[in-house]
């Protein structure tokens, strides 16, 4: 079965335009520069010897250049792991995808470290269609998920114009965050042509989403199945997301990465959230998110931020091996390095934890809202017993999101995961008092002075469910505060 294409939409012709209008006039003109001077250094060579031979020179120099633009991207895949080596069910899993919808069967389909799905498709010097898939979705989601998934991402390969399509929708992922600079008060030229893109490329954005939509339906069987999918992708990307996000100043500013840094992700994928409602408000909260941007199974996602979460599948990679990590994780950690930087791989014990989350701040928001809730200076203790209450876990949660620039979706009361916001307050304080990390793939395992070990992450969750539990954690961090270490 073929997706359906929408009656309207954009030509070859609008979209180029559209993207042109967008583009900076100086990256323009700097392109055009370097072409320019190219052309003259072989015209001035061939006048220097032959005007024939310059022509040629000139002739063979752009077609270089054209075959370069052409063809480079559509060998993109080619310096990546490749699915058939390292993990040949892929290849068959991107196949079925592609025909379940009648789409184009992918070219070459290689591993990636972000946890995305990129298509690239490509006309010249022959069609072709790559994929790339990141190596998170693959030791996360199930062989049908990723399916479904897949086919979502392949639906733009039945556009007319499918490599200029996929270059709008990066275009406007690039400019995602001008609405909120106008939302502001900012203003520029590039904002108000990124504006005018963003509303001229709006509804054929939309319609690809939803022809997106349609062909994971197609491939799923049902509208919820493909939302089920959908929000296991999601929840992977944002897992992941806010994993690695702590060792970006390790490898940006020390080049290093661990080598085992996709497997340290799956030992510790969503260890934060021990309670059952900070997994289901994590869960929930990504659901809410996906409302927005699929209108057309909105329906679904409403249903599942209401639902218990799901638990993990048989994934379709279940075993990373290490030839194929080290080489995704130094790819990874390189797209956050400029010019051909190159980061040096470690071993987790070989990372220093002061080199991954740096000198403890002043400040610690649950901390600070607390004393905004009880109007006197709070601690640690306080926090605890605000989130061991509803009331004042409401107004923990009321003051947290209005001091905060994060825009919350859903219900700003049931925005906060109460373990998370314990043992933040906790690992806070006790690290103010001489406690240090043990390492840097668990920071929410402490050593103190005296050499004893705290989990602070299962102390503070157990401390939210049990007085007992909350009464020995208080004693942890009144020693710690008497002895003033």
């Amino acid at each position: 079965m073929h997706i359906s294409r929408p009656a309207g939409g954009l030509s070859s012709r609008d979209l180029l335009w559209a993207r042109l209008r967008a583009w900076r006039l100086g990256a323009v003109l700097s392109g055009l520069m370097v072409g320019g001077v190219l052309v003259l250094q072989l015209l001035r060579a061939g006048a220097r010897a032959h005007w024939a031979l310059g022509s040629l020179f000139v002739i063979l120099g752009i077609a270089a250049g054209f075959l370069a633009l052409a063809w480079g991207s559509g060998r993109a895949a080619e310096g990546q792991p490749r699915a058939r080596k390292y993990c040949p069910e892929l290849v068959e899993i991107a196949a079925r995808a592609a025909r379940e919808n009648g789409l184009p069967v992918p070219s070459a389909v290689s591993i990636v470290g972000h946890p995305v799905i990129r298509v690239t498709a490509h006309r010249f010097p022959r069609r072709t269609v790559v994929v790339q898939v990141g190596l998170p979705l693959l030791t996360t989601l199930s062989a049908d998920d990723l399916r479904i998934e897949l086919a979502r991402d392949l639906a733009v390969t039945a556009e007319p114009n499918p490599a200029a399509a996929r270059a709008v929708l990066r275009k406007r992922l690039q400019f995602s965050g001008i609405p909120a600079l106008v939302e502001a008060g900012r203003t520029s030229r590039l904002i108000r042509r990124g504006t005018a893109f963003l509303d001229r490329t709006a509804q054929f954005a939309a319609d690809i989403e939803e022809r997106a939509d349609q062909a994971a339906v197609q491939s799923a069987g049902s509208r919820l199945r493909a939302a089920e999918a959908r929000l296991a992708a999601a929840r992977t990307l944002t897992s992941f997301d806010e994993f690695a996000s702590v060792y970006r100043r390790l490898i940006v500013r020390r080049r290093r990465v661990p080598r085992q840094f996709f497997s340290g992700w799956l030992e510790c994928r969503e260890a934060d959230y021990v309670l059952p409602e900070d997994r289901q408000s994590f869960v929930s909260a990504v659901a809410e998110e996906l409302r927005l941007h699929h209108p057309s199974l909105d329906g679904e996602f409403a249903y599942l931020a209401e639902q218990e979460p799901a638990g993990a599948a048989v994934p379709v990679l279940t075993a990373v091996p290490p030839v194929l990590e080290r080489t995704v994780a130094r790819a990874y950690a390189k797209s956050f390095l400029s010019g051909n930087a190159t980061p040096k791989l470690l071993d987790w014990h070989e990372v220093d934890p002061e080199k991954v989350f740096g000198p403890e701040p002043a400040t610690e928001s649950a901390i600070e809202a607390a004393a905004t809730v009880l109007q006197r200076p709070a601690t640690a203790v306080d926090v605890l017993e605000l989130l061991s209450t509803r009331d004042g876990r409401r107004d923990l949660t009321r003051v947290l999101v209005a001091e905060s620039d994060v825009t919350v979706v859903g219900d700003p009361d049931e925005a906060l995961r109460p373990g998370v916001a314990a043992t933040g307050a906790v690992v806070h304080e006790l690290l103010t008092h001489g406690y240090r990390r043990l390492d840097a793939l668990h920071p929410c395992r402490l050593t103190a002075p005296d050499g004893s070990v705290l989990d602070a992450n299962t102390a503070a969750a157990e401390a939210l469910t049990s007085p007992e539990s909350l009464e020995r954690l208080r004693g942890v961090l009144r020693t710690a505060s008497q002895l003033g270490v």
